[in-house]
């Protein structure tokens, strides 16, 4: 009979065939267990372990397939950008306020100079021959109109004149500023055909249109039978070339 006063690490028992002796295993846990809920609706039990429940390892991100580089990726992946040009000096500015003047100046006169070669051009003599205004009238075959008085600061011009096929023609001079005039028999109306801008002005001398012809003043009278064109060079306005005209009258 054992004694039980003694701690005995295990009871045996005579009767039972001997098993041998197996220790217990040491408790490492000692957390409760958490029973299971039987119903997802029912909340489970609180946990009054000592040790906090251990935590899942997170998971790495899955890495993301890199596409292969292309054909012409792989071809210019050698290439490198060329060096960047110097940059540009800035040019200097120049004054347009002395530039300007002088550029249209320059410009102004040269035209000035072109319309008046023009305008002489169109209403010169095709023969000088020096006749005086006393010969012209002679000459002519029909009524010849010569400014009486002559207007002031004008001077007959003795070299530029002439009488060919019946047409007399004639300068009258005031420093830069000429006027040419044309006279011959007239046949039919006053033609203003060739006027840009005409416009009617009086004159002594009869039916008389003023305007433009190569853009210098310009103008034409029908006197009796007599048609005379006048052409201008130089600075010579409408109103100056109308007051010369209006001093036309029959030379005997």
């Amino acid at each position: 009979m054992d004694d039980i006063r003694m701690p005995s690490p295990q009871r045996r028992d005579f009767a039972m065939r001997d098993r041998g002796y197996t220790p217990r295993q040491p408790v490492t846990d000692l957390r409760r267990p958490v029973p299971v809920s039987a119903s997802p609706a029912q909340s489970p039990a609180p946990s009054y372990s000592a040790f906090p429940p251990a935590q899942a390892a997170p998971q790495a991100a899955p890495a993301i397939p890199q596409p292969a580089p292309r054909p012409y990726e792989e071809s210019y992946s050698h290439y490198t950008s060329p060096a960047p040009a110097p940059a540009a000096q800035p040019k200097q500015r120049r004054n347009p306020l002395r530039v300007l003047p002088v550029k249209y100046a320059l410009s102004g006169a040269a035209v000035a100079v072109l319309i008046a070669a023009a305008g002489f051009m169109l209403t010169r003599p095709a023969k000088t021959s020096g006749f005086t205004e006393s010969e012209l009238a002679k000459k002519a075959s029909f009524a010849f109109f010569y400014p009486q008085p002559m207007p002031s600061g004008y001077v007959y011009e003795q070299k530029f004149n002439a009488v060919q096929d019946g047409q007399v023609y004639f300068m009258l001079a005031k420093g830069g500023k000429h006027i040419v005039l044309h006279e011959q028999a007239a046949h039919g109306p006053l033609d203003i055909s060739s006027l840009t801008a005409a416009r009617k002005f009086k004159s002594a001398s009869g039916e008389a249109v003023i305007g433009y012809q190569g853009g210098l003043p310009a103008a034409k009278i029908l006197a009796g039978s007599t048609l005379i064109s006048a052409n201008s060079t130089g600075p010579v306005s409408q109103d100056e070339l109308a007051r010369v005209l209006d001093q036309l009258k029959v030379s005997r």
